[in-house]
């Protein structure tokens, strides 16, 4: 049962997030060696790259702020009925914001593949995504993004106290320091990288984005797999707590979550 406490719907939206920021990985490696890819299809490789980032960041991050909405509701109420529907306010209100944001950069200034003559004498020749005024929509962007880090983060503090059974709070916690120390350390070595070589920019991009990932995954979901053997074990022995006239304000919380998904 510790998969329906943990609200399958708000990790499944992470997924999904992680899904889109792996995404970007695929867009950072075209260039025009791929045959057919003219100017038009690099551009738009160019342009996914945001969407897809700040799209999937947000979601990992508002998924799992909803959720510990949800539950710190349903804790303090005990018996409320809060369906996820119900919980997914401030997810729908950052994720239109952004969406707008990344509309409006699409139409008004987009990203473009750019390639420069680097070298007159060799020729060498240096592609990259270019746009004239990035920080106008990255800016906001990366508001956004944080935002949705630190509603996380306070949420899971709030949060803190209650049954880890439920709660994710410790592992939300590591996800995000985790996550705050490779983008301190990893952002200031891409920007070094950026006009020095085109393979170690892409490397550098990839592996960012690769430990975000695989952090989140990690931390978020490989620990409710490793419970699903001893959660059968208490799932009976609360059955037969519950036959004995015995409850709990944690067991009727699991129940009210798992019966609203």
């Amino acid at each position: 049962m510790h998969f329906l406490q943990a609200q399958p719907a708000f990790l499944l939206v992470l997924i999904i997030g992680t899904m889109l920021m792996s995404l970007a990985i695929l867009t950072f490696s075209f260039d025009e060696s791929y045959n057919g890819w003219d100017d038009a299809m690099l551009d738009a490789a160019c342009m996914a790259s945001p969407w897809l980032l700040s799209l999937g960041y947000n979601m990992i991050y508002l998924a799992l702020f909803s959720k510990l909405w949800r539950l710190n509701r349903v804790m303090q109420f005990r018996r409320v009925k809060l369906r996820v529907r119900q919980a997914v306010g401030p997810f729908v209100i950052n994720m239109m914001a952004t969406i707008v944001i990344l509309v409006v950069w699409t139409v008004v200034d987009p990203v473009q593949w750019d390639r420069q003559i680097v070298d007159d004498v060799s020729l060498e020749t240096y592609g990259s995504c270019k746009s004239e005024n990035i920080l106008p929509f990255l800016i906001p962007l990366l508001f956004l993004m944080g935002f949705s880090t630190l509603a996380c983060g306070l949420m899971a503090y709030k949060c803190r106290d209650i049954d880890a059974r439920f709660s994710d709070s410790r592992w939300i916690f590591y996800t995000i320091f985790v996550q705050i120390q490779v983008l301190l350390v990893g952002t200031p070595v891409l920007v070094i990288l950026d006009s020095a070589s085109a393979d170690a920019t892409y490397m550098g991009r990839s592996l960012l984005i690769f430990v975000i990932v695989m952090t989140t995954l990690t931390l978020m979901i490989f620990p409710k797999a490793i419970k699903l053997p001893h959660d059968s074990l208490d799932d009976s022995s609360n059955t037969r707590r519950r036959t004995g006239g015995t409850g709990s304000v944690h067991f009727q919380a699991a129940n009210v979550l798992a019966s609203n998904v």
